[in-house]
């Protein structure tokens, strides 16, 4: 039977799992987020909201106001020096990219994918972009994302799974995945 938790304020839960097995997360009628579930395990809530835990059967044995991850990410030196600010968001659903940005402009593109993706996957991917006022480099702009997503209260693993649930097979997406995977392992 699925959990339902609402949240006034940002949160980090406190979790038992009856049995393993993956907890998918939904809020607003949307996959939010999924993660295995272990015997007692904590998931970060940024924003107020009702979630749905779904999965096996789960116990809240505590919710504590927000507990950042805190992860020693460097940010590198800035490559670019565009004047930051993004003045719109369009669509534009003849992209294959779920979003792009032209930093000229200051404008960043999505398509009708974007809305398809959870909340988290959404925000990481927008933090990527912004990144791009800063840095020509995609694994800079993931390293900008993964910092700056961490800050905002997200979880480790949804940075992970944005990236690594996004970016198609290949050589240097695949070098992407492995560097952002080595960035929060740390």
């Amino acid at each position: 039977m699925a959990l339902k938790i609402t949240i006034s304020k940002p949160s980090t839960i406190f979790l038992t799992a009856a049995a393993p097995g993956a907890v998918k997360i939904y809020c607003n009628g949307k996959l939010y987020a999924e993660k295995p579930a272990t015997k007692n395990f904590k998931f970060n809530l940024p924003y107020e909201n009702t979630y749905i835990f779904d999965g096996p059967r789960l116990e809240i044995k505590n919710i504590t106001p927000l507990q950042k991850v805190i992860k020693t990410i460097e940010l590198p030196t800035p490559d670019r020096n565009k004047e930051f600010g993004v003045k719109e968001i369009l669509y534009n659903n003849e992209s294959t990219s779920p979003a792009r940005i032209f930093t000229n402009e200051q404008i960043i593109c999505v398509n009708k994918k974007f809305f398809d993706y959870p909340i988290e996957v959404r925000m990481f991917i927008l933090l990527h972009e912004v990144g791009h006022f800063f840095y020509t480099e995609e694994w800079k702009c993931d390293t900008f994302a993964a910092f700056h997503f961490l800050d905002m209260g997200f979880n480790p693993s949804q940075a992970f799974e944005s990236l690594a649930g996004v970016l198609h097979q290949g050589k240097r997406n695949d070098e992407r995945i492995e560097n952002i995977f080595k960035l929060l392992s740390k």
